[in-house]
């Protein structure tokens, strides 16, 4: 049974949705593409990536209704990376539900297959068969929660990331109202609780800008070291697309662990073009 909570102002229901499940085959690992190099990226003290996605942003993808809060989280992400390239890409509750139906089986004649999905899934189905607007995931990486720099760094580099974690109660109980909440440690996850957001920058008061049922708040380092990792049932991933993948490699401040990254990436079976990793 997928969990409901209302919105404190509307009273309407936003649903959870997230299945957490293990890995499926290998993904590369930030860290061992980058290891001490991290350090060397000359990363901000913040980075703020959704003033030119708010319209995606703000838009809930039927995560009010459906369990599809990883289809929500990942069109959030593509709304931040088409968006800071200078050409939104809003998706329609209709593409928003395709997409659910391709990865989680959901189908509107149906409600009893509304039982969510895992965002492992999603990447493997985005990497075969695109986003609605026929841009397609070249690949994702593992990034380590424990570690603030590593995840400052990689959100500065591909502009958002892809979270799923159990939620603490405290997150829901109350529902955030709107714009500017602020998560924390809040308890132990709730395994009952299954989401997924997307992070697109972070502030120098060492909180990332967290996307969530059309809302923007932020989520301390801390709390992503507690949620966002295995032991807790939570991940977070960096998602390429073509156009990311070109656009990272300008800030990034060794080619030679770029040219390894995108090695194993089409090891993985991704397909890279050598245009998306000029310099």
């Amino acid at each position: 049974m997928i969990q409901t909570v209302n919105h404190p102002t509307t009273g309407l229901p936003h649903k959870f949705g997230a299945r957490i499940r293990p890995p499926k085959g290998a993904r590369p690992k930030f860290c061992a593409k980058f290891g001490d190099h991290v350090k060397l990226v000359d990363a901000p003290a913040s980075a703020d990536y959704t003033q030119a996605a708010l319209a995606s942003l703000h838009n809930i993808m039927c995560n009010d209704r459906l369990g599809c809060c990883v289809v929500a989280a990942g069109y959030h992400l593509l709304g931040t990376l088409t968006g800071n390239a200078g050409a939104l890409f809003n998706a329609t509750d209709a593409q928003i539900i395709a997409d659910y139906g391709m990865i989680g089986g959901y189908n509107p004649s149906d409600p009893s297959t509304d039982q969510g999905c895992d965002e492992v899934t999603a990447i493997d189905k985005w990497t075969q068969n695109g986003f609605a607007n026929n841009s397609k995931v070249v690949g994702a990486i593992e990034v380590d929660g424990t570690n603030a720099a590593e995840v400052r760094s990689s959100i500065y580099l591909f502009e958002g990331a892809l979270l799923c974690e159990e939620l603490p109660d405290a997150y829901v109980n109350p529902m955030p109202g709107g714009d500017g909440f602020l998560w924390g440690v809040a308890g132990d996850p709730n395994p009952n609780s299954g989401h997924a957001t997307m992070l697109a920058g972070y502030d120098a008061d060492d909180a990332a800008k967290v996307v969530t049922w059309g809302m923007i708040g932020k989520k301390s380092f801390e709390a992503i070291a507690k949620y966002n990792v295995e032991s807790a049932g939570g991940s977070l991933y960096i998602v390429l697309t073509h156009d990311i993948l070109a656009r990272g490699v300008c800030k990034a401040p060794n080619g030679m662990e770029w040219g390894d990254l995108v090695a194993d990436l089409r090891s993985l079976g991704a397909s890279v073009p050598d245009s998306a990793v000029a310099q």
